[in-house]
C-alpha cells in the first residue's frame, strides 16, 4: 500500500517517529492508520450516511471497542484495529469505517 501525505502530515509523522514514543515501526503505522480512521470519521458528510447511523444505533453495543466498516445497512468488517478493518475493505469505494466507543449520552441542550 502506498500513501501520499501532504507536507504537514509528513512532518507530524516524522516528528512522531523520531520522538521515541513508539517501540517499533508497526506501532507508528498503527497510530497513523487509526488517525486516518478518525479523520475519515470526522470529515464524512453524515447526511448521506443515514443507513449506517441507524445500523450503529441498533448494533453498537455488540461492537464497543472495535472498529467497524459499514456500507449502507451492511456490516462489511469488524476488528480490533483500524489497520485490520481498512485492509479488509480496501476494494470498496467509500465504506464508513469508525471505532465504536461507549454509548454517548444524548445532548439535551439548555
Amino acid at each position: 500500500m502506498n500513501i501520499t501525505l501532504n507536507p504537514r502530515s509528513e512532518a507530524i509523522l516524522k516528528k512522531e517517529i523520531t520522538s521515541g514514543r513508539f517501540q517499533s515501526p508497526e506501532e507508528v503505522v498503527e497510530m497513523a492508520i487509526e488517525s486516518l480512521g478518525r479523520a475519515h470519521h470526522r470529515d464524512r458528510d453524515w447526511s448521506q450516511r443515514n443507513p449506517e447511523m441507524r445500523w450503529l444505533a441498533e448494533n453498537r453495543h455488540r461492537y464497543v471497542g472495535q472498529w467497524v466498516a459499514l456500507e449502507g445497512s451492511c456490516l462489511l468488517a469488524s476488528g480490533a484495529t483500524a489497520r485490520d478493518v481498512f485492509a479488509r475493505v480496501s476494494d470498496r469505494p467509500s465504506p464508513l469505517v469508525v471505532r465504536v466507543d461507549e454509548d454517548d449520552l444524548p445532548f439535551g441542550g439548555w
